[in-house]
């Protein structure tokens, strides 16, 4: 994976971005966080950031971006 996936991942979720991270992929339980960090790639390749409440990186995998999040053309 190149630097452009990075930035990829640093343009949809930039820092403060609300978001759903979501423990177990694929069940509906989840947790409102807010990223904290830039993306960065672990030594076999995932993509991890830090999210409020939660320690170390967490997958960006298992985020979705809040529905009130302004981009996406709802809430404040």
């Amino acid at each position: 994976m190149s630097d452009i996936v990075l930035q990829g991942y640093a343009d949809l979720f930039p820092v403060g971005t609300p978001v759903k991270y979501f423990p177990i992929m694929g069940e509906s339980k989840h947790v409102d966080c807010e990223i904290r960090s830039e993306p960065w790639r672990l030594g076999h390749g995932a993509i991890v950031v830090k999210v409020t409440g939660k320690a170390g990186g967490v997958s960006v995998d298992h985020l979705r971006k809040s529905p009130t999040h302004p981009s996406l053309g709802r809430g404040e």
